[in-house]
């Protein structure tokens, strides 16, 4: 019996060492797994903190919208404090601030108003369209005083800001040049690719691959200047007294003195220019490119900052309108991958909105409390925001050292009365207040909360 069960005592005996030194073994690696799984879940902590510690960003919705089924909106124009708004979509629709629509006109494409919003001019293919403001008390939007039709679809057009003067360039070549009472005070044939006024239209530019060509308010030229652009350009800005000239060929963007087409400078945007914006003094440029880049440029050339909307190199998420306000300090960009954004004079971003839809143009009024923004068939209004400590959405800033021919007789046109405004067009609810949404969209880590999460990452896996 004892022989029988001795074997037994000792395999149990065994068998509870193993147990014991099993079990150490097992308690010893679930110990260093759980240190491991704990520090895994403070380094995630610490990470996340790093994140949404950061301010969010300032997502905003629209003060109002509105569309319009086959609306095809081919421009913008503010009156200075934004009270009255003139969108070219076929016809003229005239919208109050608040969004209230006002009118709708024949016909418009390109539209131009004056600062004071007193007067519109408008194109539409061949025809020349000019308004001004209705005089009876209560009364709202703009009555037709005369039209005209030039030879050739208009390509370009502009009015000074005083509303007594305006010049159209036609893709059939010639500038031509009214005056607000319909008289047409001059003509020439050299083709522009892009026309703009000074302030009080006193004298009037064309820019062509050709060159450029300056003329007086009646049409005397001025100056005519080569200065070897290669391709034709698709933007061009004056400064409000005309002594300067702003204009991008390609990826290059250059400025001249109007006086003698000499170059003030000449520059590299970081990628092909498609918008120009430009304060009345020409201390801020601001361009945008194919690539999705805004770019600020100062009157001596420099490149200052530049901001990357496009952080993944999306294709199709190019810059295709820039505004700026005349004190240069809201900076508004659309882009065909559906943003609006708004920037201070640094680069910045002050708030967002992302939609949809593909944004063609956007304006910002001289005093930047209304902003404005098109689609293909939408119209996005925004109002002037509260002031609300944030970040920059996605996206990165980066800073940088600092002879007369004829023209066609004018047609007096009767004024028409406003058209009904329930033809289809939806105008969505204006917000009692406005719609700020805050969403962590964070900017990109700094270098320094960079660095400190990579120390504390290796700190962590030296301990483990």
């Amino acid at each position: 019996m004892h022989r029988c069960i001795a074997p037994l005592y000792y395999l149990l005996r065994a068998g509870r060492c193993g147990t014991i030194i099993f079990h150490r073994v097992i308690c010893k690696a679930d110990g260093e797994n759980r240190m491991k799984r704990n520090n895994v879940i403070l380094l995630v902590f610490c990470i996340s903190a790093l994140f949404f510690l950061q301010s969010p960003a300032m997502a905003i919705n629209a003060t109002w919208t509105y569309s319009q089924k086959g609306a095809d909106i081919g421009s913008i124009a503010l009156s200075s404090n934004g009270d009255l708004i003139a969108i070219g979509a076929g016809k003229i629709l005239m919208f109050s601030r608040d969004g209230r629509l006002l009118s709708k006109t024949p016909f418009g494409e390109s539209v131009a108003i004056t600062p004071d919003g007193s007067t519109l001019a408008s194109a539409y293919y061949s025809k020349i369209y000019f308004f001004q403001k209705n005089a009876t008390p209560g009364s709202a939007g703009m009555n037709e005083i005369w039209e005209t039709e030039l030879n050739g679809n208009v390509r370009s057009m502009a009015l000074s800001d005083t509303g007594k003067i305006m010049a159209f360039s036609t893709d059939g070549g010639g500038v031509y040049i009214y005056r607000s009472d319909g008289t047409p005070t001059g003509y020439n044939k050299t083709f522009a690719s892009v026309v703009r006024t000074t302030s009080y239209g006193d004298m009037i530019v064309g820019i062509s691959q050709q060159g450029i060509a300056s003329y007086t308010y009646n049409g005397i030229p001025l100056g005519d200047f080569d200065v070897s652009i290669d391709t034709n350009p698709n933007t061009m800005a004056l400064t409000s007294t005309g002594n300067l000239l702003v204009f991008n060929s390609d990826q290059m963007v250059r400025c001249v003195y109007t006086e003698n087409g000499t170059y003030v400078w000449k520059q590299r945007a970081t990628g092909s220019v498609d918008s120009l914006a430009i304060t009345p003094n020409g201390a801020h440029i601001i361009f945008g490119t194919d690539n999705g880049h805004i770019d600020h440029f100062d009157a001596t050339g420099n490149r200052t900052w530049s901001y990357n909307a496009n952080p993944k190199n999306n294709g199709n998420a190019g810059i295709n309108s820039v505004a700026v306000s005349d004190n240069g300090g809201s900076i508004v960009a659309g882009t065909n991958d559906g943003q609006i954004l708004a920037l201070d004079a640094k680069g910045e971003v002050q708030w967002s909105n992302l939609t949809d839809d593909h944004i063609r143009h956007v304006s910002v009024s001289a005093d930047g409390s209304t902003v404005v923004a098109t689609g293909d068939e939408t119209i996005y209004a925004f109002s002037k925001m509260p002031a609300i400590s944030h970040r920059p959405v996605p996206g990165t800033v980066r800073s940088y050292p600092t002879t007369l021919g004829t023209v066609s007789r004018i047609a007096a046109a009767a004024t028409p009365l406003p058209e009904t405004t329930s033809e289809p067009g939806i105008t969505s609810p204006v917000p009692t207040q406005y719609s700020v949404i805050l969403t962590p969209q964070g900017s990109p880590l700094s270098p320094g909360t960079g660095l400190v999460a990579i120390l504390f990452i290796i700190l962590v896996y030296r301990r483990t």
